[in-house]
């Protein structure tokens, strides 16, 4: 996630080998990074407040918490009604904190909004028998881009803001993590492994969306965990139109093993 002054990346990593693993501060200009003081908990799926001085993160299963980042503080518990909440924006106004949860037994994930302000009583956003996810909100506040699949397979929509119901399709043949730029443009990932772009025209009575241009090529070098289906979406957009960021997969965990047997015959000998 990056922060909306376009300087640090918070990123969920097991640089420590710890089976939870933790959330890190990258400063993308010069290229270090800090924990994030997030500890002893399995803490992921960190978004930015619009100041870019708090994050809002999943815990795994105990709710949602919030961090000042370079605190010694301890995360604050915000919500803990959906236990497996997992935050996926927050609104550039700072009203809203969007995330998805499970909300029947055995079913699949709906969007919600959380109220940063006041009681912090969720309002349904979109919720369905379908599985829906990766709730962002327009810069201008007005339009809520998500993925569903309801169609069969995983799909880009776009709804109103908080939201009637009404919803549009925006991608072609597949799509998933939706993102915005600060110019109102919208982007996902397609399922040829692609980042797409999207322009919106709206007026009081329609919205027109342009045909879906490809903007990154194929995308080899992304991390084969990253499995269309799975609804993940491997990048971020910079702010200030300063490009993207994606997840290559450069660890040697993943390398093959050689076995070498009669290694002693390939030694030679010298006295």
């Amino acid at each position: 996630s990056a922060s909306r002054d376009g300087r640090f990346l918070a990123v969920h990593a097991h640089e420590t080998n710890t089976p939870d693993g933790e959330v890190w501060i990258v400063d993308v200009r010069r290229g270090g990074k800090s924990r994030a003081g997030i500890e002893s908990a399995h803490f992921d799926f960190p978004v930015w407040s619009p100041d870019s001085t708090q994050i809002v993160v999943s815990s795994g299963r105990r709710g949602l918490f919030r961090a000042t980042v370079g605190a010694r503080t301890a995360p604050e518990s915000i919500y803990s009604a959906h236990l497996d909440g997992q935050p996926s924006d927050w609104s550039r106004d700072g009203e809203w904190v969007i995330f998805q949860a499970v909300s029947r037994p055995n079913g699949d994930q709906d969007i919600w909004a959380l109220p940063m302000k006041g009681p912090r009583e969720p309002q349904p956003l979109v919720r369905s028998q379908f599985d829906e996810r990766d709730g962002v909100v327009s810069p201008d506040g007005r339009w809520l881009a998500f993925t569903s699949n309801e169609s069969g397979r995983r799909e880009v929509y776009l709804q109103p803001f908080p939201g009637d119901g009404r919803k549009q399709a925006v991608s072609v043949e597949g799509g998933a993590g939706p993102r915005w730029d600060d110019k109102g443009r919208l982007y996902y990932w397609s399922a040829a492994r692609q980042i797409v772009r999207v322009s919106l025209r709206s007026t009081a009575q329609s919205l027109e969306l342009s045909e879906p241009e490809p903007i990154v090529p194929q995308l080899e070098m992304i991390d084969q965990n990253f499995v269309f289906e799975s609804g993940s979406a491997p990048y971020v957009v910079l702010p200030n139109s300063e490009g993207f960021v994606r997840v290559n997969n450069t660890s040697d965990v993943d390398d093959p093993m050689h076995v070498v047997i009669n290694w002693l015959s390939l030694i030679t000998w010298r006295d």
